[in-house]
This record gives structure tokens, C-alpha cells and sequence, in this order.
């Protein structure tokens, strides 16, 4: 997967997060298995920019496989609409990815891109550990 990544934010790594320009709205930070994660309160958001190529394909995104309940978000880029996510929580203990399509319109000709996980109303987005751009 190493050789296929272009960009990675490991979240609760500051450097990773300074070089993304990880920002939030209504965000706050939690621990797992001895890693950070943002996760939102009641709508909240939070985002960052990625680096992109042409070949870029997907967003693979790292997320706790314990929580669920209230965790439906949805991810845009460059405020597109991308996925829509409701975290189950059916693997406590592990951590789950998955892989989103980046639509070939939100890539094509830019060298980065803004990719920001919205809580739906009464919602929290997250946890998330890591988000990877992929690439053919």
C-alpha cells in the first residue's frame, strides 16, 4: 500500500497535522489504544489538505472499529459531497478502512485538494486515525 500512497495524515501526530493544515469547527481530540483522533461534537467539523496526482483513485480512512451509535458524518472534498459514512461499531478492539472513490472531477488539474468529515446534526465524525490518498 506504501508504494501507492501519495499523501497520508496521521491524526494526532502534530507535524502530520501542521503539514496538512488540519483545522476544525466544534472539534475535540480522544485516545485509543494509545493514538489520538479529532472527533466533532453536535455537527462539528473538522478538515485538511492532502496532496493529489493525476492518478489519484481513492481516500482510504482509518476509523476505530468500536464506535458507533451517533457517528454518521459525511466527507466531502473541496465541498463535494464524496460519501456519506455511519460507523457501526460491530469491531471493538480493531481498527477498520474504508475506501472512498475520489470522483475524477474533484482531482482533475489540482495538486491538492481540501477533505473535510462533516457530523450530521446530533452526530459526531470520527474517530479517525488516518486518512491516505491513494493512487494507481
Amino acid at each position: 500500500m506504501e508504494k501507492h500512497s501519495v499523501d497520508i495524515i496521521r491524526f494526532g501526530d502534530p507535524q502530520s497535522e501542521k503539514d496538512h493544515l488540519l483545522n476544525d469547527i466544534n472539534s475535540g481530540v480522544g485516545y485509543h489504544m494509545e493514538r489520538s483522533f479529532p472527533d466533532t461534537a453536535n455537527g462539528g467539523s473538522f478538515y485538511f489538505t492532502a496532496k493529489i496526482t493525476a492518478r489519484v483513485i481513492k481516500l482510504l480512512n482509518t476509523y476505530n472499529g468500536g464506535n458507533g451509535g451517533n457517528r454518521r458524518f459525511d466527507i466531502f472534498i473541496d465541498d463535494v459531497k464524496i460519501a456519506s459514512e455511519n460507523l457501526k461499531g460491530d469491531k471493538p478492539g480493531e481498527y477498520i478502512e474504508q475506501a472512498y472513490i475520489i470522483p475524477e472531477s474533484c482531482a482533475k488539474g489540482k495538486s491538492s485538494i481540501t477533505i473535510k468529515f462533516q457530523g450530521l446534526p446530533g452526530n459526531i465524525a470520527g474517530a479517525i486515525f488516518e486518512s491516505r490518498i491513494l493512487a494507481q
